[in-house]
């Protein structure tokens, strides 16, 4: 098809096409904007009222004596709990220095301890994790079992996946401890 038209004509052509395009794609937009808020007043309207209801509800039970006693009950028991917290903590963080002692003495220069934590579970459950990296894995199978000879301990738990790197493997080791 021949063009006809001049260069000129066409550019007057295009400016008003993109002009019109433009026009149509504001105007489809601002429709959308319209009928989207539409739509959504409904919804909006009845969380507002929901909301509120809510408002109502809330400050008729704050208003409430029961309310106001069981506020203060309830302060009086987080405080009383706080003070209970200091003692709770003290029991589980008392470990015995000749069980201390039992580990560092079998540790090689091989073994880097990085981690040693303590869990008491009750009274006659309680544990001892280690954690850090060992050179190879002789050596770590050697630090456990010399663990294991400690008359300190009842278990010494070394998964296998600590296993699976030939050197500079991280280990987890759980130790029961006998009461």
């Amino acid at each position: 098809m021949i063009n006809l038209l001049p260069t000129q004509y066409k550019k007057v052509v295009r400016s008003e096409y993109i002009y019109r395009l433009s026009i149509v794609v504001f105007l489809s937009i601002f429709l959308l904007g319209i009928l989207a808020s539409v739509f959504l007043m409904p919804s909006y309207l009845i969380s507002s009222m929901k909301y509120q209801v809510v408002n109502e509800r809330f400050t008729l039970i704050k208003n409430n004596e029961n309310f106001s006693v069981a506020t203060n009950l309830n302060e009086s028991i987080k405080a009383i709990n706080k003070k209970l917290s200091i003692f709770s903590g003290a029991e589980s963080l008392i470990v015995s220095r000749d069980i201390i002692d039992s580990i560092l003495t079998n540790v090689t220069p091989a073994i880097k301890l990085t981690r040693i934590a303590y869990t008491k579970q009750n009274q006659k459950n309680s544990y001892l994790e280690l954690a850090g990296t060992a050179l190879d894995r002789e050596s770590l199978l050697a630090f456990t079992k010399a663990l294991e000879k400690e008359s300190h301990f009842t278990k010494v738990d070394l998964p296998i996946s600590n296993l699976v790197k030939a050197k500079d493997g991280d280990f987890h080791i759980t130790i029961s401890i006998t009461p």
